[in-house]
């Protein structure tokens, strides 16, 4: 890892969990910064209804209360999912209100 530059940003991703017996796992634990993202259980509407709050915060997309709670119902915990139809809303959005 010396011959990659301080400011590269390497993405590693899994279904499972790292197996920390690994000698390769103990390297990269050892050496950077490990950051793990689980997912919001299906039954837990609040932190769904956040996590949209937040994505649509970030994409400026103003949601109407009842909307996130519908968006959570219908769109459930994957979050790529909540943002590619977040993204598509925006996308609605600006083109109803025009240039």
């Amino acid at each position: 890892m010396p011959a990659i530059p301080p400011d590269c940003h390497l993405l590693f991703t899994s279904s499972k969990k790292l197996d920390r017996r690994l000698k390769s796992t103990k390297y990269l634990e050892g050496n950077a910064t490990i950051r793990e993202f689980a997912l919001i259980s299906p039954w837990n509407v609040d932190a769904l209804i956040h996590q949209i709050q937040a994505i649509a915060q970030d994409l400026q997309l103003p949601l109407a209360a009842e909307t996130e709670g519908f968006l959570a119902e219908a769109l459930g915990n994957d979050t790529r999912l909540i943002w590619n139809e977040l993204g598509k809303l925006k996308l609605y959005s600006e083109s109803q209100t025009g240039p």
